[in-house]
């Protein structure tokens, strides 16, 4: 398949422009998504709580509440941990493919 003219504009050109343009979008998404989450945490923790207290009793309350935050943690952390975390398996899965496949292809299995 041949290349156009625009597409050498586009991979020399707005190339690097699209890609400090995400580099700079990304946190900002990211601050925004926890700031919408902290104002729900403040609702919640503001308001909601006491009328579940008066609706519902304190003891079924409580439970109602410590599953809401516990499960806001999980939510929290795990797409933190997705942020900071890079794709891909780990550093040393090569060496360990390595490793086995030497093992398992010697000749005598008892050799070291």
């Amino acid at each position: 398949m041949a290349k156009f003219w625009i597409d050498g504009v586009i991979d020399n050109c707005l190339t690097p422009v699209y890609r400090y343009f995400i580099l700079a979008l990304g946190p900002f998404l990211c601050l925004s998504l926890y700031a919408l989450v902290g104002l729900h945490v403040y609702a919640y923790l503001g308001w909601i709580t006491k009328l579940q207290q008066k609706r519902l009793g304190t003891t079924f309350a409580m439970i109602w509440q410590s599953i809401g935050l516990i499960l806001l943690y999980n939510v929290v952390y795990n797409h933190f941990l997705a942020m900071i975390i890079k794709p891909g398996g780990p550093k040393e899965q090569r060496l360990i493919e390595n490793l086995r496949r030497i093992y398992k292809n010697r000749s005598n299995r008892k050799s070291v």
